[in-house]
């Protein structure tokens, strides 16, 4: 269903995060190629501006949750990739910046929420080299912490929902190739899932830039871009760890 239009300019590569019932969307490249700062709240199907984001314009950025409040970092601002990190209070209406991000400066990353703790990696540097690594956020401690992984690709653009108690986490580029492991994070364990690819070709969900969402204890991995920008649409059901085409039901 079609729903409010968005009112500030049209972008891609924005951060977002959820609090609430309440949707935030955070910064983005412009078509003319111009970095916007600009942060905007969308709430019962309205769209509303709020202060602008105190750190550099940027794109391809992450964003979280925790608590009531928000975080954003990271990204390309149109000469270096970012390590800094910035939270919103949307009860204050400010931003303040954080600790930054000790790993290596990066945009195209991923980032979720667990356990009240925020996660992020993945990603490429501005030489593009594409990364594995994932590191864990204590907002009580404002410290980061190096994490790991078991990946068997780096990967940019990569997707991120959560499920209840996991994280899941796949897709992206790495070296003009798009993996297809896909794994689960309890917090303490990667494990490897039902690839995103089978071996008769009878589902594919191979690709960068996609959107996802959770509804109950499913999850959903929107569009992305491949060899073209792609409009499908599949459902996950960690219970059974298998992939099902939606996009008919558009």
């Amino acid at each position: 269903v079609k729903t409010s239009a968005f009112d500030g300019d049209p972008r891609n590569g924005a951060a977002a995060f959820q609090i609430g019932n309440s949707g935030y969307l955070v910064s983005g490249i412009l078509s003319t190629n111009e970095r916007t700062a600009d942060a905007w709240s969308f709430t019962n199907n309205v769209w509303t501006r709020i202060p602008d984001f105190t750190g550099s314009a940027r794109n391809n950025a992450v964003g979280f949750s925790i608590d009531g409040i928000g975080y954003v970092g990271t990204g390309y601002n149109g000469t270096d990739a970012l390590n800094d990190f910035f939270k919103y209070d949307p009860a204050a209406k400010t931003w303040t910046a954080i600790a930054e991000f000790p790993g290596e400066a990066r945009y195209g990353a991923v980032a979720f929420s667990l356990g009240g703790y925020g996660y992020v990696g993945l990603g490429a540097t501005k030489t593009q080299k594409t990364l594995k690594d994932f590191w864990r956020y204590d907002p009580k401690t404002n410290q980061w912490t190096s994490i790991g992984t078991t990946f068997k690709n780096k990967r940019v653009n990569a997707f991120a929902f959560v499920i209840g108690n996991k994280a899941y986490v796949g897709g992206g580029l790495d070296n003009n190739q798009f993996p297809e492991d896909f794994y689960s994070f309890d917090g303490t364990t990667w494990t490897e899932l039902a690839p995103l690819k089978d071996t008769d070709a009878t589902y594919d969900l191979t690709r960068q830039s996609a959107s996802t969402f959770v509804i109950g204890n499913y999850g959903y991995v929107v569009g992305g871009k491949k060899s073209s920008v792609l409009g499908n649409v599949w459902k996950y059901d960690p219970a059974s760890n298998t992939w099902t085409d939606k996009h008919q039901a558009l």
